[in-house]
């Protein structure tokens, strides 16, 4: 079972076996296996960084039309939650995680807004959609500003949304009435 060697030339060497008595041709390891193993790499990390690319320009394709999405659900939930100021209102648009945290005190400061009055009568919602591909949580989410009118002062709602698989939802919400004084 002893081997001998014999080099023929840079990249080849013959190994002799004595058991059967055969010469065999052997390429050296070192000379052909890393350049294959660099190209293999190098070639995976070029489709790699080519499909990150088409994921990443997908999305900002998408962004229009996520923004129209999420400013009509935006000024569809405040023209429902401001004219009633129900709790039930804003809990069926919020996302899980928020419906699950809100404390009695904030339905209660909710409900409180009653005496703004109910109805919008004039809405403006400035804000857009954001995509971020590397969080964790949600990967579009949208943050908006909203002036309402109502019927015994105005309002500034800000409010942000997560895209869900299916619709948009509330993730948070914020109402500072502007136009009541402090008593």
């Amino acid at each position: 079972m002893r081997r001998l060697a014999h080099a023929i030339d840079d990249r080849t060497i013959l190994n002799y076996v004595r058991r059967g008595g055969r010469w065999i041709p052997k390429v050296r390891l070192r000379d052909w296996l890393w350049p294959i193993i660099v190209e293999w790499a190098a070639m995976t990390a070029v489709v790699w960084v080519i499909l990150a690319i088409g994921f990443v320009a997908g999305l900002y394709r998408a962004r229009p039309q996520l923004d129209a999405e999420s400013r009509d659900f935006a000024e569809t939930s405040v023209k429902a939650i401001a004219a009633s100021w129900n709790p039930d209102d804003l809990l069926t648009r919020a996302s899980p995680d928020f419906g699950s945290s809100v404390p009695d005190e904030w339905r209660r400061n909710l409900v409180g807004l009653k005496k703004l009055g109910g109805g919008v009568r004039r809405e403006d919602c400035r804000g857009h959609a954001a995509i971020n591909p590397l969080s964790k949580g949600n990967m579009v989410t949208a943050r908006y500003l909203c002036a309402v009118s109502l019927q015994h002062a105005d309002a500034t709602i800000a409010m942000s949304l997560k895209d869900d698989a299916d619709s948009w939802r509330i993730a948070g919400f914020y109402v500072e009435p502007s136009g009541l004084s402090a008593r």
